[in-house]
């Protein structure tokens, strides 16, 4: 898949994770660009026979939110 295929297919789902552990919209809206940003940064070391596609882009996204914790 190249990035805007996993866009298209995982942005919701990427989203409503955030969003249901961010309260505030605007924050959620910061994080899921940071975690966008991340993922087409990396995707070039994303292995499709060692990985999910799935589990790599919530590791991603729960990274983000926890590292928007850390800082408030």
């Amino acid at each position: 898949m190249n990035f805007e295929q996993v866009y298209n297919a995982y942005f919701k789902r990427i989203y409503s994770y955030i969003r249901a552990r961010v309260s505030d919209e605007a924050q959620a809206d910061d994080i899921a660009c940071e975690v966008w940003q991340k993922v087409f940064e990396k995707q070039s070391s994303f292995d499709e026979g060692k990985e999910n596609i799935e589990q790599w882009l919530f590791t991603i996204a729960r990274n983000q939110v926890n590292s928007h914790f850390r800082l408030y």
